[in-house]
């Protein structure tokens, strides 16, 4: 076996082991792409919008008191809606299996400065499952805020806004990529393996290194030329 190899002799390699390249190849890109499949499934975002006061503007001459009691009424409700009290509230209505940190994970609260409209976005890879969890926490924190707090300024807008979010379709791209490039060079390593355990030898040079005296060659009739004639 030699200890060393030549361009012409990785290339017949390739040649010769075509099928177990193809065949290793393909293998691990499938494994990858199952399990892309499975891990990096589509996420669905569903908004429901929380208006909190009176959206018209107030002509009263107790306009900076609104204002500073609106935004005091719109922090609070940013804490209640996320609070444990109102996760296990809708845990419990939804009979959901996930612990209630990953429910946290799952909530995202929006609001622009100076704005009275308080945006609940629920991420999850079931529409369905998304849009319950977004009524149920708007529906308990706006219970939760008149209950505890004696608030009543506080509408829920249920207007269906459901997209379906590109971060994980890219990430599954690049993962089959990954994968594709894995198993290429998963087979070249497992073609050279064999190649490099395979006790044949192809050039007279690794005789000459072993000191074995060399009685003659033989012609390569691997493609011999035949010549057809036509009487």
């Amino acid at each position: 076996m030699e200890d060393f190899i030549t361009l012409k002799d990785f290339l017949r390699v390739l040649k010769k082991r075509k099928k177990i390249l193809m065949i290793t190849t393909l293998s691990i890109w499938m494994v990858s792409f199952l399990s892309a499949a499975i891990i990096f499934q589509p996420t669905y975002k569903i908004s429901r919008n929380i208006v909190v006061g009176n959206l018209q503007e107030d002509s009263s001459s107790n306009v900076y008191q609104e204002q500073q009691m609106i935004s005091n009424i719109i922090a609070s409700y940013i804490d209640i809606i996320k609070s444990p009290i109102v996760l296990k509230s809708v845990k419990n209505n939804l009979n959901l299996k996930q612990p209630l940190s990953v429910l946290e994970n799952q909530i995202t609260i929006i609001n622009k400065e100076d704005s009275r409209i308080v945006t609940i976005e629920v991420r999850a890879n079931d529409p369905k499952v998304a849009q319950e969890i977004a009524d149920a926490i708007a529906v308990n924190s706006q219970e939760k805020m008149q209950g505890l707090l004696n608030i009543t300024k506080i509408q829920v807008l249920f207007e269906d806004s459901m997209d379906e979010t590109a971060e994980k379709s890219s990430n599954l791209g690049i993962f089959m990529l990954l994968g594709l490039g894995i198993g290429v060079f998963s087979a070249l390593g497992l073609a050279l393996l064999m190649h490099h355990l395979d006790p044949t030898v192809y050039s007279e040079l690794v005789i000459n290194k072993l000191d074995i005296p060399i009685l003659g060659y033989i012609e390569n009739t691997e493609y011999p030329s035949i010549e057809f004639r036509r009487e």
